[in-house]
């Protein structure tokens, strides 16, 4: 009896070690290091309240789980336009935080670089793309990576394995978080467009599908923002053709888009506005700087119009691997128990 009652204990720990424990170790749900979602928000909506005249809000579009997308925007609708957004990969938080101290610098600093972007630039901030997701999963709840699911080169992006944490999606923009963003290009047709990420490095790059004219006037002008400001640049990486990423369908459609990598590490909330945000503002203010009449000419005379159109969805949706991390875990339960009765069977024989 002893030596079954190790050979069942050994095959629950293999069965946890081997089969539960990887899948809720490569899940993504990460610890909460930044705000959680509505607590978040709450900063945004506080922003608003106090400065109704230079900033408001909208729902631009919907979640999987039916949870609103909002752009905030500040400055005067008539200008040019400058499009941030965060959190499409949605444990990646930093860039939400990242948006929030931007706001709040643009209307509290009272600096005049401040000043003359809320002058000559409306700037567009989506704090969360991926909201039902927030400082949780990389994907979306339909377990697709959103910045492999964008239509160029789509067939070429991430993986087609549903059980991927790259997994590109059952077609080009399939997400409703992809949609919203494509129509927010579509309908604000922005000058430029920052995508930003964490902690994969700290570097920025553009895309091959924009004008490489552009971008070499564009990291000059960063490069000598930073250098007068004091502040270390990031890393400039050149252009790159991805495969279903964001900036390469924004570029598509004419607008100078980046990825940035904001840092190579977490960093507590308290140390980001003095160890990331410098930095990021450099390229932020680089970009909106060159919102000049004279300049704005040349930055808008391609945009384009979508080259396609978003198809129909297949009706099967495959199975994702929340469904089988969750069949394991009956599995162990069933077993635990199982084990559980046995013993209490072998000492109530016992006590007999």
């Amino acid at each position: 009896m002893i030596k079954l009652r190790r050979i069942i204990l050994i095959g629950f720990l293999v069965l946890i070690t081997f089969q539960v424990l990887p899948i809720a170790l490569v899940s993504g749900d990460t610890k909460h290091y930044y705000r959680e979602y509505d607590v978040f928000l709450e900063d945004f909506m506080e922003l608003i309240y106090n400065f109704p005249e230079y900033m408001n809000y909208e729902v631009i579009g919907k979640t999987v789980k039916d949870n609103n997308i909002i752009l905030f925007a500040i400055g005067d609708p008539k200008n040019p336009k400058v499009l941030f957004d965060g959190a499409m990969h949605g444990e990646e938080t930093l860039g939400s935080e990242i948006l929030y101290l931007y706001a709040k610098w643009l209307l509290t600093s009272n600096d005049p670089l401040a000043n003359q972007i809320i002058t000559n630039t409306y700037t567009l901030l989506i704090p969360a793309l991926n909201v039902d997701n927030y400082n949780h999963l990389r994907t979306n709840e339909n377990h697709v990576d959103l910045n492999r699911n964008f239509v160029t080169k789509w067939e070429r992006a991430g993986s087609s394995d549903p059980e991927s944490w790259y997994y590109h999606g059952l077609a080009p923009a399939s997400e409703p978080e992809t949609q919203v963003l494509l129509s927010v290009f579509e309908r604000f047709q922005p000058v430029f467009y920052l995508n930003l990420h964490f902690p994969g490095g700290t570097y920025y790059m553009g895309s091959r599908y924009g004008n490489s004219t552009r971008y070499e006037f564009l990291i000059e002008k960063i490069e000598t923002l930073a250098n007068e400001q004091g502040v270390d640049p990031y890393q400039y990486r050149g252009e790159f053709g991805s495969s279903g990423f964001a900036i390469s369908d924004a570029a598509n459609l004419g607008i100078t888009s980046f990825l940035v990598e904001l840092h190579d590490e977490i960093l507590p909330l308290s140390e980001i506005e003095e160890k990331v945000f410098p930095r990021f503002l450099t390229i932020a203010c680089g970009l909106s700087q060159t919102i000049e009449p004279e300049v704005i000419t040349d930055f808008s005379a391609d945009v384009r119009e979508f080259p396609y159109e978003i198809p129909q969805l297949p009706d099967t949706i495959p199975e994702f691997p929340t469904t089988r991390m969750f069949l394991l875990i009956v599995m162990t339960s069933i077993f635990t128990l199982f084990f559980v009765w046995k013993l209490r069977k072998a000492n109530f024989s016992k006590a007999q």
